[in-house]
């Protein structure tokens, strides 16, 4: 629970700092290809990567190694599934955030 808490953690900061950076638009507020560099985090301009799928990664990612149990990515595949959606992200904005996400889950694993 320790681990899955400080890669949580790290994935929410990392996917807040890299919104950013790359200051991609949301959906219906731009293009996938639209991206506003080192200006982004302001309204409809935070789309990737999507904090609340690298931080679902992240945390399920610890407890699905510790205790085989794959499932708990079914979980977290859920939440990325949901942001699309909502339309909220682009499709790339939730893979790339997966692989962040499951990264820093295994890193502190």
């Amino acid at each position: 629970a320790f681990a899955a808490g400080e890669a949580g953690v790290t994935a929410a900061v990392a996917a807040t700092g890299l919104k950013y950076v790359f200051g991609r638009a949301r959906p219906g507020y731009g293009s996938r290809r639209d991206f506003n560099w080192m200006d982004g985090g302001t309204s409809g301009r935070d789309s990737f990567p999507s904090r609340q799928s690298a931080m679902a990664w992240a945390l399920a990612t610890p407890f699905a190694e510790e205790y085989r149990a794959p499932w708990l990515y079914g979980l977290a595949a859920m939440t990325s599934l949901s942001r699309v959606g909502k339309q909220q992200h682009w499709v790339s904005d939730v893979v790339g955030s997966s692989l962040l996400g499951y990264g820093i889950g295994q890193l502190f694993w």
